[in-house]
């Protein structure tokens, strides 16, 4: 057991089908990887936090209904947490979390890993956590203009 080890699962929700960047043949493939990362982590004992974006309007507020794990992802956290900020360490309590419950390794998995996740990874460096990035359980965003 890693009693001093989280798995963070960043933005793996129904709101990004929404977004016209979304593409299901690069989605898929990171959802494989992101299950056997999830699916390890409970094996292990390693408590999975996941965490939402959420925004007042549009598909990533809570009153568009898809604010919830993405499919077919199966995800039991063991806590979860919204934010509102690239990093999932701003203003919602998650840092407390983690030093309550002795939390000091961080894997980090999700979706817009050339946001989020690399936000929630760069702030936690800062904040002298070990990071561990799991590159391929991350999903980047096609953005075509």
């Amino acid at each position: 057991m890693h009693q001093d080890t989280a798995l963070f699962v960043i933005d793996a929700q129904e709101s990004f089908r929404q977004r016209s960047y979304f593409r299901e043949d690069e989605f898929l493939p990171y959802i494989a990887r992101q299950q056997a990362l999830i699916d390890g982590a409970k094996t292990a004992g390693i408590p999975v936090v996941q965490i939402f974006h959420v925004d007042p309007c549009g598909p990533f507020s809570e009153a568009s209904g898809h604010v919830r794990t993405i499919a077919p992802l199966k995800l039991e956290a063991n806590i979860t947490f919204q934010k509102t900020r690239h990093s999932a360490l701003v203003g919602n309590g998650l840092d407390v979390w983690l030093t309550e419950h002795g939390i000091r390794r961080i894997i980090i998995s999700g979706i817009r890993t050339e946001q989020c996740c690399e936000t929630t990874t760069r702030h936690a460096l800062r904040a002298a956590s070990p990071v561990s990035r799991r590159s391929k359980r991350h999903l980047r965003a096609s953005i075509r203009t």
